[in-house]
């Protein structure tokens, strides 16, 4: 239960709230954007084309959720769960995705550009695939990591 929702914040009920599982946000380009929603839950949620630009994410769940073509360039998603999400299309630009949980759909995102993926949990088998796209360049501005290296391209 979600108790306000101001520009750049989230409030929730402490006891373990939601958060913004199961919510419909698709097409939304101002609620995410530059906010802060560390360890927020978004398990099962929808946001085909929702902007989160810049958005702190840490530890943020994102299972099973509807991220097609949504936009993390910029984002700090350390230690956050994709796991079972749909991916396709999503901007992963200058995303810090140090110790993410990935599944296969991570394959399906539209860009790594200037990403960190140090650390993050991703199927050996997936690892090959992404060393061999052509946006898997650049180095990422805040961590100063290597988008290549930090995947462990050779």
């Amino acid at each position: 239960l979600v108790v306000g929702l101001e520009k750049g914040s989230a409030w929730g009920i402490s006891g373990g709230g939601k958060d913004f599982a199961s919510k419909d946000w698709s097409g939304d380009d101002q609620t995410f954007v530059g906010g802060s929603f560390i360890g927020k839950d978004f398990s099962g949620a929808i946001a085909r084309e929702t902007k989160f630009t810049g958005a702190d994410l840490r530890g943020a769940r994102f299972f099973k959720a509807d991220l097609r073509e949504a936009d993390f360039s910029g984002c700090d998603l350390r230690g956050a769960s994709l796991e079972g999400a749909s991916l396709k299309g999503a901007n992963f630009a200058g995303a810090n995705l140090s110790e993410a949980y990935f599944t296969e759909s991570i394959t399906e995102a539209a860009s790594f550009t200037d990403a960190d993926l140090s650390e993050a949990f991703i199927p050996p088998f997936l690892v090959t695939k992404l060393c061999a796209r052509p946006d898997v360049t650049g180095v990422n501005k805040q961590t100063k990591s290597a988008t290549r290296e930090s995947l462990m391209c050779e």
